[in-house]
């Protein structure tokens, strides 16, 4: 079995010719399965993919992670794709103080139905035998308190719809995420429940660490313990986990975390 992910789009650049932006997109392949996951802010997934010799004509199946524009934005760009995303994606939402964070209003998928097939995703889906969407992410973990915004009725926006992916593996399971609004832990325990596999073998992307304390904190210091106790072997850390975060993950786990850069592919 052979799985790989590839990333197009991310906050790092790692000297090469391909560009960053602040955003995510990632290619998961498992043997002749490919998923596109999230398109990042503009066309740039595109023109990287192109440089990396990346077809992404031959990839039928694509999913938002959730509405935000760094991870939706792009999707506008696809065509001839069935694209696997939450309803409420396309709510508007905003960043106090109102900075608008969302991908766009409903009519967004309106417009671009004649280019792609939206699937809207309410529950888990199984994509076959082996991958999995997981939606309606519980929130468990006490320490992990989200990282959220508003909605247009001034109500606390929880990110309800987020997905992320789960691959059943013959070393254990894959779990990525965008940004895990929701939880990393919380995520890796969900997919943990819906697939019945116990050992983690990856989890790869945001885990949204960092990011509103702006350092090392409370959440980051349980994630890493959490990940200690459930012996991952290996945290492929992107987009949304801040330089101190990784670092110090990197310096109590150095076999396990690696950085993710603009162009990084990973065989797992």
């Amino acid at each position: 079995m052979r799985v790989k992910v590839s990333f197009l789009v991310d906050n790092r650049c790692g000297g090469n010719k391909l560009e960053r932006e602040h955003g995510f997109s990632c290619l998961l392949e498992v043997d002749d399965f490919k998923l596109l996951i999230d398109m990042g802010e503009t066309d740039l997934f595109l023109k990287n993919a192109k440089k990396m010799k990346v077809d992404l004509d031959s990839v039928k199946n694509a999913v938002i992670t959730h509405g935000h524009y760094d991870h939706g934005g792009g999707a506008s760009h696809l065509r001839e794709k069935d694209i696997y995303v939450h309803r409420r994606a396309f709510q508007k939402r905003f960043k106090p103080p109102f900075k608008h964070w969302g991908i766009k209003d409903e009519t967004f998928a309106l417009e671009n139905m004649d280019k792609n097939n939206f699937i809207f995703v309410e529950n888990n889906v199984r994509l076959n035998d082996k991958v999995w969407l997981l939606a309606n992410i519980p929130m468990v973990h006490p320490f992990e308190k989200g990282y959220y915004g508003i909605l247009e009725n001034n109500e606390r926006d929880l990110i309800e719809d987020e997905i992320s992916v789960a691959v059943v593996t013959d070393k254990g399971l894959v779990v990525i995420s965008g940004c895990a609004h929701r939880g990393i832990c919380n995520t890796v325990d969900y997919a943990k429940t819906v697939t019945g596999v116990s050992h983690v073998h990856a989890v790869v992307g945001g885990f949204h660490l960092g990011m509103i304390t702006k350092q090392w904190d409370e959440t980051a210091e349980e994630t890493l313990e959490y990940f200690k106790t459930n012996r991952v072997d290996s945290l492929i850390m992107a987009h949304c986990n801040i330089d101190e975060v990784i670092t110090e993950f990197k310096k109590q786990l150095p076999d396990v975390v690696k950085t993710v850069f603009v162009g990084s592919c990973f065989v797992l």
